[in-house]
Order: C-alpha cells, then sequence, then structure tokens
C-alpha cells in the first residue's frame, strides 16, 4: 500500500503543504522586509551625499576656490543637503525623490558661464565621506557625457536620462550600488559605494530563514505525525479486533474510550454489530445441532425397524407394521424440513410495502382449524375489528395459525380461547389469550428460540418441533411487527401481536 493511501499519510501530506506555503509566504515576507531597510539605510546614506557633491559641483567658480559664489543658488554653503518636499522624501520605485534640487527656473548665476569651463573642486571633508574609489567613490560629468571628474576605476557608465528629470535615481552595478542626479544645466553627479557586506548579510539573513523555515516545517511534521498516530491509533485498534473476530474469535470486542467521541460511537455501534453477529452464530450451531439431533431421531428409527423385518422373515403383518413406523418417521422428517425451510424463506424475505385486512385473515385460519378445535372441546371466541395493517398476508395467517394452534392444544377441554383486537392510530395489537396450563418463568425468554420446547418430552412424543413460535417471531420482524408474550402458570399464557396500520386508515 502507497503511504499516500492511508488516512495518515494524506494528513501529513496537506499538513506540509500547508505549512510550507505558510512559511514559504512569511519567509519570502521577512526577506524583502530586512531588503528594503537595508537599501533604505544605503539609499538615505547615497542621497545625502550626492546632494552635498552637487551642490559643490555647481558652486565652484571657474578658476578655484568659493569665494564668488553667489548664495542664492542651490541652498546655503556646501555642506548644506539640497531642498525637499517638507514631508520628508518621497521615493518612487527606484528611491528618488519626487522634488527637483534647487529653486525652479534656469540658475542665475550661470546664464553667461560655460559648465564646460569649471574646475571641480570639491572639500576635503566631503571627499573623507565619498571615499578613495575602493570601498565608496563618486563621478561627475559634464552636460554631453563628459566625465568633469571620478575617483572610480572603472569609471562607471554615464546614466541614462529621461528628459528633464532631476530627481535622485539609484541603480546596481554589480555589487555596488550608486546613487544620481542630473543638474538643471545637465550636469550628472553619481555617489557609489560598495554594497557586498550589505548583500553578504542578506544572503545570511536569507539562510538563516531558510533553516528556521525547514526547522520549523520538521517539527511540525514530527507533532502532526505524532498527532495522526494517536488519533487513529483507535481505528488501528479495531482493524486489529475485527481481524481476530473473522478469525473467529467472535467474543472480541472493540474498545471504547470515550463513548460520546466519533470513535467512541463507532466503537459502541461495531460492538453491537460484533453481539448480533456472535450471537447469529451461536443461533446457527444451535440450530444445526437441534436440526440434525431432530432428525437423527427418524433416520434412527427407521433404520433400526428396517434392520428388525429384513433380519429373518417374518409375517405380512410384521412387515406392514414396520413399514408403517418408516412412514410415520418420514412423514415427520418431512413435517420438520418443511417448518425449517419455512423459517428460513421468512428470514430471507424483506418486507415489502403491501396490506392486508386482519379480521378476514384471522377468520380464516380459525375456519381452517375448525376440525381440530372440535375434537380438542375448546371454545374458541373472537373480538375482532375491520382494519388494514401493513405486512404481508401469508406471513400473517402463519403466525395466527401458530398461535390458535398452540392455544388450543395446550388448553385442556372445556378451556376458552379468546381472540381479540386493539388498535390505536398506528399499531393494531391481536391478543390470543387461553386458559391452558401456562409457561414456567424460567422458560418465558426462550419460547422463541428454535427446537425450544417448555415441556420437551410431551412435546417430542406428539411430534412438535418447537419452531412455531420462532417462525411468529422471524414473521414479525420481517413485517416491522412485534411479538410479546406474558404468562402465569395454572393461569393461562397470553400472547400480543403487533402490525402497523396502513397510513390511509389513520
Amino acid at each position: 500500500m502507497k503511504w499516500t493511501d492511508s488516512i495518515r499519510g494524506r494528513l501529513l501530506l496537506w499538513l506540509g503543504l500547508l505549512l510550507a506555503a505558510v512559511l514559504s509566504g512569511f519567509g519570502m515576507a521577512a526577506y524583502q522586509l530586512q531588503r528594503t531597510q537595508l537599501f533604505a539605510g544605503m539609499d538615505e546614506e547615497l542621497a545625502e551625499l550626492v546632494s552635498q557633491l552637487s551642490q559643490e559641483a555647481r558652486g565652484t567658480p571657474p578658476s578655484g576656490g568659493r569665494e564668488g559664489r553667489e548664495p542664492g543658488f542651490g541652498g546655503g554653503g556646501p555642506g548644506e543637503r539640497m531642498p525637499r518636499d517638507r514631508e520628508g522624501p518621497d521615493r518612487d520605485g527606484f528611491g528618488g525623490f519626487d522634488e527637483p534640487f534647487g529653486p525652479p527656473g534656469p540658475p542665475p548665476d550661470f546664464e553667461d558661464r560655460s559648465p564646460d569651463d569649471r574646475e571641480l573642486k570639491i572639500s576635503s571633508e566631503l571627499m573623507k565621506r565619498l571615499g578613495d574609489g575602493q570601498e565608496a567613490g563618486f563621478a561627475v560629468w559634464r552636460r554631453g557625457g563628459t566625465l568633469r571628474g571620478s575617483n572610480l576605476i572603472p569609471v562607471p557608465n554615464y546614466p541614462s536620462r529621461a528628459g528633464h528629470d532631476t530627481l535622485v535615481r539609484f541603480r546596481h552595478r554589480g555589487h555596488w550600488r550608486e546613487a544620481y542626479h542630473f543638474t538643471e544645466i545637465g550636469e550628472c553627479v553619481l555617489v557609489g559605494r560598495d554594497g557586498s557586506e550589505e548583500i553578504a548579510e542578506l544572503h545570511r539573513a536569507g539562510i538563516r530563514l531558510g533553516l528556521a523555515g525547514v526547522g520549523v516545517l520538521a517539527i511540525g511534521l514530527g507533532g502532526g505525525w505524532w498527532l495522526a498516530t494517536r488519533s487513529l491509533q483507535p481505528i488501528d485498534e479495531m482493524s486489529r479486533t475485527a481481524r481476530r473476530i473473522s478469525e473467529g474469535r467472535l467474543s472480541e470486542r472493540v474498545p471504547v474510550g470515550s463513548p460520546d467521541s466519533e470513535l467512541g460511537r463507532l466503537a459502541t455501534v461495531m460492538n453491537t454489530t460484533f453481539d448480533r453477529l456472535e450471537s447469529a452464530f451461536d443461533r446457527q450451531r444451535q440450530f444445526t445441532a437441534d436440526a440434525s439431533h431432530e432428525l437423527r431421531t427418524p433416520l434412527t428409527l427407521m433404520i433400526s425397524e428396517a434392520q428388525t423385518v429384513l433380519s429373518r422373515d417374518r409375517a405380512a403383518a410384521d412387515y406392514r407394521e414396520a413399514v408403517e413406523q418408516c412412514l410415520e418417521a418420514a412423514v415427520r422428517m418431512r413435517d420438520l424440513t418443511a417448518s425449517l425451510l419455512q423459517l428460513a424463506r421468512i428470514e430471507g424475505e424483506l418486507g415489502e410495502a403491501s396490506t392486508f385486512e386482519l379480521r378476514a385473515c384471522v377468520r380464516t385460519e380459525i375456519e381452517a382449524l375448525g376440525p381440530r378445535i372440535e375434537s380438542s372441546g375448546v371454545r374458541v371466541d373472537t373480538d375482532l375489528l375491520e382494519v388494514v395493517c401493513l405486512g404481508d398476508a401469508i406471513r400473517a395467517g402463519r403466525v395466527v395459525a401458530n398461535l390458535l394452534g398452540n392455544a388450543v392444544h395446550h388448553t385442556p377441554p372445556g378451556g376458552r380461547v379468546v381472540l381479540s383486537m386493539e388498535r390505536d392510530d398506528v399499531f393494531v395489537v391481536l391478543v390470543v389469550e387461553d386458559t391452558g396450563s401456562g409457561i414456567a418463568a424460567e422458560d418465558l425468554p426462550h419460547i422463541f428460540e428454535r427446537f425450544y420446547r417448555a415441556d420437551k418430552v410431551r412435546s417430542r412424543s406428539e411430534g412438535r418441533f418447537g419452531l412455531g413460535l420462532a417462525i411468529c417471531k422471524a414473521a414479525m420482524e420481517a413485517d416491522g411487527g412485534s411479538i410479546m408474550v406474558s404468562s402465569k402458570p395454572g393461569s393461562g399464557t397470553r400472547f400480543e401481536v403487533r402490525w402497523k396500520v396502513d397510513e390511509a386508515e389513520c
């Protein structure tokens, strides 16, 4: 069996996929947040350096020195940052600022001055911050792309400009992070620094996040395996118990942990099923043993009679007597097998949606037993109702015939048998009550069992098999009804048979 075919395997698969999706999303979000924070700090520093370098590059007079600067252009002194939005920097997708540097309009002090004639001079303080070109550096281009000055080796490519854009833009060049800005007169100022340390830190953070995710996934799968195994343990125990029962150990039962839980209710239902299964097997074994015993007696009698008459020559009367005894035994076997087939047929039938009129059924069976009733000296009284019941008319006739026959048989001459009916909106009850000898209390729980006889010696001698009441019970169960008995020794017996009333009658 594949591991995905088991409930445990499918649960772990779904748990693993869910954990992997959640951890992947969380890891990507955390990685992106750390990346944004790392480059945000770097971009802030580069933007400040570009601002200062741009001011010094534009404020340097042609012959050098700072004396000739006009303070009105580009803000204050050389160390001052270029003006920004009063709400703070608002970067675009590349981290650029939305406001151009400097006041709007053409710079007044450069209207008659050629940028190609100006010498690039940078203060020593700013040069310390710009670096020596190894880990950080700068480059300034004149309008048109001619390099004005740089300490970067090799010199980076001249950035492209979209229209008259004067925002600070950012770009990656290998592991370098660079910020550049085009001034109003067309010069380009670029500052860059080596981002290897930040990139390495970002990679280390990614590895830490990955290892943490793998650890959480492993712990989650381990916990899921333990929880699934513990939750499915009762199912495994049920499977093992069912296997032992299938091997013939019918007394085994599934342990019920918590009766109110789903598995507890399932275990209870299974145990009930196993109880019925064991009971059915017990009845089958008892039935087989009883049927074998009942058939063995007439067969033994037939064999014995045949052997006796064949042992020597006898008179015709002896042969006739032997044949009559064999015939009597054969009739007994025929009646027994007919009763067994009748019982088996009833138990194998499914209750069909049919109806019958109960009063007519009872009268038919009374007429059929008329000769036997007359010869017994028992009076039969009736108090019947006209009612249509749900069930099979043939099965109902067998029930009435068996109960009436038993009542007449166990009632002494001069006694009385009463058949009456009671009904409500759902059920009708046929009551068969006699004034016979009654049934002992210890026999009452067993009278519906196959081959059970309260008076075993008398019943066997009279050719009774103990199947009549078993047939009655099977017939009532097939029709969705019930049969009950109450009795007092010496006072008679009362049977109550209950059928459902047809809805059209309600």
